[in-house]
């Protein structure tokens, strides 16, 4: 998912983008079964370029300013990718190392001036606030990767609202990732989540044809479940 977004007289694209489990070829403990290093699961060097190399080539067709990359292992890979995108690279990159398989990473042509870490519930990935400079001024970005759909609404919930406390007080900010919850609202209560936020923020989808605001398919059903809230 990504999108022109003006800030005063500066105009920047940003990105957010789930490149399905990066994981690299040392075995730390908190890999998934499918990636442990020359296992069954047949995770290799090979495949891991080849990886590496597709995910780079969508990097550099986006050519967003600032992308947000869920499900990157650990900084080491991130470095790997960004090498891989040559004379396109980002100067800057953020990434916590911590102790779980996948988390988030950005990419940014703007420089990074701070992070912080808000955990919501242990068992799941937290929230990450960084602060960028852009035209002289602060502009804050928090990254999202909230639980699956098998945790339920109120695991969701959870992080709706922690989200909205954080971003309370600040003056220019985005919300981007993977919310794992829906644009509209299903019969379920799927999508309730991210619709928690909607009252005082602005989805880009809206920027977008109806029939055109998906970003993951489940069993044949569209939903929008990656976003970029301004």
């Amino acid at each position: 998912l990504f999108l022109p977004v003006f800030l005063l007289a500066t105009q920047f694209k940003i990105a957010s983008y789930n490149v399905e489990n990066l994981f690299d070829m040392k075995k730390s403990g908190y890999e998934y079964k499918e990636y442990l290093p020359n296992s069954k699961s047949n995770w290799s060097k090979k495949q891991l370029n080849i990886k590496i190399k597709n995910i780079a080539r969508v990097i550099k067709d986006i050519n967003a300013d600032i992308i947000n990359l869920c499900e990157i292992e650990n900084k080491e890979v991130l470095k790997k990718l960004n090498l891989a995108l040559g004379i396109k690279k980002y100067p800057y990159m953020y990434y916590k190392n911590h102790n779980r398989a996948i988390d988030c990473g950005l990419l940014s042509r703007f420089a990074i001036k701070s992070s912080k870490t808000y955990s919501v519930n242990l068992r799941f990935r937290p929230i990450r606030k960084i602060k960028l400079k852009i035209e002289k001024k602060d502009f804050t970005l928090f990254l999202n990767h909230w639980p699956s759909y098998k945790h339920g609404v109120k695991k969701r919930l959870e992080f709706a609202k922690k989200l909205k406390q954080l971003y309370k007080n600040e003056k220019r900010f985005i919300l981007l990732g993977d919310f794992n919850s829906p644009f509209e609202v299903r019969k379920n209560g799927w999508g309730k989540a991210v619709n928690y936020l909607f009252d005082d923020t602005t989805s880009l989808w809206y920027d977008i044809a109806k029939k055109d605001r998906f970003s993951y398919a489940f069993f044949g059903k569209k939903s929008a479940i990656d976003h970029i809230i301004i």
